[in-house]
């Protein structure tokens, strides 16, 4: 879905559907005006640091003002030119001070842009962190399998699995391009979470040798473990 962030964006019907309570195809956020149906999308919320910081507050106290919304303000990025940001992590933004930075408008659009892009979901956050995992994996000893917990049943180098989507291969070459190929376009969320079963057939492919792909595996003399 593309969204111009510096614009007007109206709700549709299926918005948010997930949200039980709320306004039928409008965002649930705290106390909702049912009247509203269009939102600027490029908004970010400011944490009142200082209530998190002062003297005394003990790690519960804090844990209850970092789930608590009014501890937060809402900002619109279209209405402001600059952002103060309490942290130097920005560093794509100056610094004005130790442990504070100030960001221009179009950096705190870039900002929102990534992570609408990369994070605004579950699944998206999980993508982007084991492709920036699997992406520092180099050489030839690597080796990569990989499946689905709910993915239904195939036939995978020639034996029939519910979990399996690729036998274990060298990562590298054609295999590393499927795997990246599979993780950022071909997965797509759905279905229950049954964790118990897939995990105790995905400990059986290291027992399959057909499932480890060509070259040294376990087992065979001078093979690393896996």
């Amino acid at each position: 879905m593309t969204v111009n962030l510096r614009g007007t964006y109206r709700l549709q019907p299926n918005d948010h559907k997930g949200l039980r309570g709320g306004c039928p195809g409008v965002e649930r956020s705290c106390k909702q005006d049912c009247g509203i149906n269009a939102v600027k999308p490029a908004r970010i919320s400011s944490q009142d640091r200082e209530r998190l910081t002062r003297e005394g507050i003990t790690p519960r106290e804090r844990e209850q003002l970092l789930n608590d919304v009014r501890n937060y303000t809402r900002v619109s990025i279209s209405e402001a030119t600059s952002f103060q940001i309490d942290s130097d992590e920005r560093t794509d933004c100056m610094k004005a001070a130790n442990g504070v930075r100030t960001c221009t408008q179009e950096q705190e659009y870039q900002n929102f842009a990534n992570w609408y892009q990369y994070h605004r979901f579950r699944h998206l956050l999980a993508v982007g962190a084991v492709s920036e995992a699997f992406a520092r994996q180099v050489g030839s000893d690597v080796r990569v399998g990989y499946g689905r917990i709910n993915k239904g049943s195939t036939s995978v180098d020639g034996r029939d699995t519910g979990v399996v989507e690729r036998g274990v291969r060298r990562f590298q070459g054609a295999d590393k391009d499927s795997f990246f190929n599979w993780l950022q376009r071909d997965v797509h969320p759905s279905g229950c979470t049954p964790l118990l079963g897939p995990r105790s057939r995905w400990a059986t492919i290291f027992r399959v040798t057909t499932w480890m792909g060509p070259g040294p595996i376990r087992g065979r003399t001078g093979a690393s473990a896996c």
